[in-house]
């Protein structure tokens, strides 16, 4: 989907601007390596608001794509665009592709907030509270780290759960011949 990431996509094309197919052509076929070097290279490039860089084993995971789940908190179903699972690792990431978070506020009470980011750390506490590393990723196609939405989000989210950004622009991935290369 690299003509989607540099604007070159048919003006008739009804996928115009699609998270939902940028996010299954990247992870649906990074599924199918058997290096996870290539997932890992990717989502190494993941900052958290600090700007320090998610660190991540050469493990295999597996993929679920928009599963749907249910919290106690919240009275409407949850679907995280992808989870990678393993053993010891759940990493829920939500993909934004020139669309917006979901937030929720109330004006009338300011410690009121909530955003899709929040709803997946009850989805990681609910159904995988047995994992020891616990990660969200927020991966967008904004070219600088969305502080204001990382720092309301830390706020409320629970110290288990380290959260991250990453951007679709600037680490367009090509792998050659068994080799990874990032073209900026």
């Amino acid at each position: 989907m690299i003509y989607e990431l540099r604007n070159k996509i048919p003006q008739n094309a009804t996928f115009l601007r699609s998270e939902d197919v940028l996010t299954s052509t990247i992870f649906g076929n990074l599924r199918y390596f058997s290096n996870n070097d290539i997932l890992n290279t990717f989502l190494s490039k993941s900052i958290d608001i600090h700007n320090k860089p998610l660190s991540l084993k050469n493990e295999k995971y597996l993929f679920k794509f928009w599963e749907k789940y249910l919290t106690k908190g919240f009275c409407k179903i949850n679907e995280p665009d992808l989870i990678l699972l393993n053993e010891k690792s759940v990493i829920i990431i939500e993909c934004k592709y020139f669309s917006f978070l979901s937030e929720e506020s109330d004006l009338d009470n300011k410690d009121v907030y909530d955003n899709q980011l929040l709803r997946y750390s009850d989805i990681i506490n609910e159904y995988y509270s047995n994992r020891a590393n616990k990660i969200i990723i927020f991966l967008t196609s904004d070219k600088v780290k969305p502080i204001e939405i990382m720092e309301n989000t830390l706020k409320k989210l629970t110290q288990n759960i380290q959260l991250y950004w990453l951007s679709y622009i600037g680490y367009h991935i090509l792998v050659i011949m068994g080799k990874t290369v990032s073209l900026y």
